[in-house]
Parts: C-alpha cells; structure tokens; sequence
C-alpha cells in the first residue's frame, strides 16, 4: 500500500508541484483506510517524500511536520 501512496503522493508532485495534503490522500484511499488501513501510513509515506525531494516552488499542502 505504501507503494501505491507514493505513486500518487509522486504523480500530483510532478503533475501540479504539489505535496498533497494527507485528506486527499486519505479521500483516495478511502476505501483501504474504511477497512482498517492504519492511518498514519500517510504521513509516514509523505515525510518519506519530502526527504528526498526538492520542495523548491512547490505548493506545500501539507499540514503535518515534514522532519
């Protein structure tokens, strides 16, 4: 499931510069979360992100503490 995460975390960073915020991922995998998916699987999946990537002139939607 992280992977699958990352992939969306990934497209909407190089599709629209933008780090999603964990709702909207949370809306996309709703059906996972519903179902018993821990939550903070996304927070883990988006810091993981941010580690790696330049996050110059990218819309931070984020809310969360990205270190």
């Amino acid at each position: 499931m992280r992977d699958k995460i990352w992939s969306y975390v990934n497209n909407r960073f190089e599709d629209d510069w933008v780090l999603v915020d964990a709702d909207e991922v949370y809306e996309a995998f709703a059906v996972y979360f519903d179902n018993g998916l821990d939550v903070g699987i996304i927070d883990e999946v988006i810091r993981s992100f941010a580690a790696i990537h330049d996050l110059s002139n990218v819309d931070i939607q984020y809310e969360g503490n990205l270190s």
